[in-house]
């Protein structure tokens, strides 16, 4: 039986000491949308002072994100991490491909990938 085939999720995360979000000229793309924007020394929800600023983008894809990514880095210092988040949304079976330009892309910008898989029917 082929199970239907439920979804992702793709997310970036950028972050350093000396990166300052606010301070961005770039603009988000329509089909990008910002989770979060902090700078270094601001408060998170749980109350805690960051010592690293982040920007945390969610994506319609690796590419998507990529893209933005490189016009950040093109126009921001400080950022020292690139993170990239995948999720898979399935039932039955979880089968996910990445493939090899989505690799090099992340692997171009030096970044990490996790990859979460989860599953519908719990």
């Amino acid at each position: 039986m082929v199970e239907e085939d439920v979804g992702y999720s793709f997310a970036m995360s950028l972050r350093g000491e000396a990166f300052y979000p606010s301070e961005l000229d770039v603009v988000v793309d329509a089909n990008l949308e910002t989770l979060l924007s902090l700078d270094p020394g601001s408060t998170s929800k749980s109350g805690r002072v960051l010592s690293n600023g982040v920007l945390h983008i969610k994506g319609d894809s690796i590419d998507a994100l990529y893209r933005f990514a490189k016009r950040v880095l093109e126009n921001a210092v400080g950022v020292t991490a690139v993170e990239f988040d995948v999720a898979r949304f399935f039932s039955g079976q979880c089968n996910l491909e990445i493939s090899a330009t989505e690799i090099a892309q992340i692997s171009e910008l030096g970044g990490d990938l996790s990859i979460s898989c989860y599953d519908n029917e719990d």
